[in-house]
């Protein structure tokens, strides 16, 4: 993030320590999947479980991770090797998984992190805009058209105008925990479905290895139309 441009709250978010802590929360939510599996293989998953539950990510792991990548050049593999080294993993941290599960799972959260930041600041606007529709009740002004005078109208419902446009929703982007070929042989559609509804994004089921990016394409669109609308606001 660009600081000068950035809020601290989204700095936050899209901060290299929040990116590790989001791994680790992702990784723990399926092994916590895995525990709850009737299946032989996963049944020291309830044991390892609490190890991965009670580590807390720190700049002086983020250091360890990077000095293991410098060797491994892939940051998910030296990520998995660190965790799994720090917590002595029997097998189940990243299993079925490839990188873009983790990595289109934790963009998906950091969207909708920063999603709903910008949808709460949309409503404290909504609610300025209302309060000076509201002042300026009984407030005429001369509008114009094509450079020129034109007719009288309210000021209220000019400004009121302002907030229409404002009250539409912003897409989300999914995640997804689907293996490298997007089958999802591991986890079953409803073990999938309570995972991502705990992770708090939604999840896209397609056959393929990453999350296609029409989905993060319309976002930016939106966030443009967005800013085109406060735009607005500013210039009238």
């Amino acid at each position: 993030m660009i600081p000068r441009y950035s809020t601290e709250a989204m700095t936050v978010i899209w901060s290299e320590l929040h990116k590790y802590k989001t791994w680790l929360r992702i990784e723990t939510k399926v092994v916590e999947a895995f525990s709850n599996k009737e299946n032989a293989f996963f049944d020291n998953a309830k044991i390892y479980l609490p190890r991965l539950m009670l580590l807390q990510i720190t700049e002086t792991d983020i250091q360890s991770i990077k000095e293991i990548e410098d060797q491994v050049a892939h940051e998910m593999a030296a990520f998995v090797q660190y965790i799994a080294a720090k917590t002595n993993d029997p097998g189940y941290l990243h299993y079925g998984l490839t990188s873009s599960d983790v990595l289109d799972t934790q963009l998906a959260i950091n969207c909708h992190e920063s999603i709903h930041i910008i949808q709460l600041a949309m409503t404290d606007l909504i609610g300025a805009i209302g309060r000076k529709s509201a002042e300026a009740s009984g407030m005429k002004i001369l509008a114009r058209t094509h450079g020129q005078s034109a007719e009288i109208m309210s000021m209220s419902v000019k400004i009121l105008g302002w907030a229409m446009p404002l009250f539409s929703l912003i897409s989300k982007v999914p995640g997804k925990l689907s293996g490298p070929t997007g089958q999802g042989t591991l986890l079953t559609d409803e073990e999938t479905r309570r995972l991502f509804d705990n992770l708090g994004v939604d999840f896209w089921s397609g056959p393929m290895q990453a999350v296609p990016r029409y989905f993060h394409a319309s976002l930016l669109n939106e966030l443009a139309i967005t800013a085109c609308k406060i735009e607005k606001i500013a210039l009238d």
